[in-house]
């Protein structure tokens, strides 16, 4: 096994670009919050291919778009972009990446992220487009799945209702797509708990990370050091894709226990 020193990227998960990663999750969760009530209501399947499209385009829109938004002295490389979500957020992004947008992007990704990617509500209740329908993904680009243990587990005792049911959860995702693909499950902790609790306090008068922690199974530990792990592993990937340097995102694959949770990698294909 080899050395590494104990600056990571678990360490760099607390500074202020992993901090905006993280923050950019909880606001999207909380369309995932919406958009989950109506999977149980069976009217789930016609707002995916809308984001979808709208993901795309967006996409497209940064070119012309981007610079604009942005300080004089700040000039974005749009060579080097990745493509993360987590939850129903995680599964558009698989979707855009697959092509199933339907539309021709103008950019390239380098890197697709999925946190504890969901498919669907159950099995009968699948998103449209049905991606885990395939045999395999066929992805040009290095991909991430990042699963949670408590995540198919249900809220309710034996009514299997959870937030991220299997067979349309993590391990599907990484089954399909396990050829230049690193998976790692966060194995006690679940599907929101790396939602910062202290998020968005005034505007449903509770925070959204409390909300979805009532509505799916959490683990008992700090959810500070979830937060950090899932920030640490998105870093690490960015790095290894983005800049070329994999130092940090070897290390964890070498030796889990360097992550500030129980982390467990799942068999991995490098090319």
């Amino acid at each position: 096994m080899k050395e590494h020193t104990q600056f990571s990227s678990f360490s760099m998960a607390t500074t202020s670009a992993p901090a905006a990663i993280v923050s950019s999750f909880n606001i999207f969760l909380l369309m995932d919050i919406l958009l989950s009530l109506l999977c149980f209501l069976g009217v789930c399947s016609m707002y995916c291919r809308p984001d979808i499209k709208s993901a795309a385009e967006v996409t497209n829109w940064l070119s012309s778009g981007l610079q604009p938004m942005l300080p004089e002295n700040v000039v974005p490389n749009l060579s080097r972009l990745a493509l993360a979500g987590h939850s129903r957020g995680g599964y558009l992004a698989f979707a855009l990446a697959l092509g199933n947008a339907n539309i021709t992007m103008n950019l390239k990704f380098l890197a697709l992220i999925g946190i504890d990617p969901v498919a669907g509500a159950n099995k009968c209740m699948k998103s449209v487009p049905k991606i885990l329908n395939s045999d395999s993904f066929n992805l040009d680009m290095p991909a991430m799945v990042i699963g949670t243990g408590l995540g198919g587990e249900s809220m309710i005792g034996c009514i299997p209702c959870s937030c991220a049911p299997d067979g349309l959860n993590y391990a599907e995702f990484f089954m399909k797509c396990k050829e230049n693909c690193h998976g790692f499950v966060i194995s006690e902790y679940g599907h929101t708990d790396m939602l910062d609790d202290d998020f968005c306090n005034n505007c449903l008068g509770t925070s959204i990370g409390k909300l979805m922690g009532s509505m799916c199974k959490s683990g008992k530990g700090d959810k500070t050091l979830m937060i950090e792990c899932v920030g640490g592993l998105v870093v690490a990937m960015l790095m290894a894709q983005l800049e070329g340097e994999s130092r940090e995102l070897d290390a964890i694959v070498d030796n889990s226990s360097i992550a500030p949770v129980k982390l467990e990698v799942m068999e991995a294909s490098q090319p």
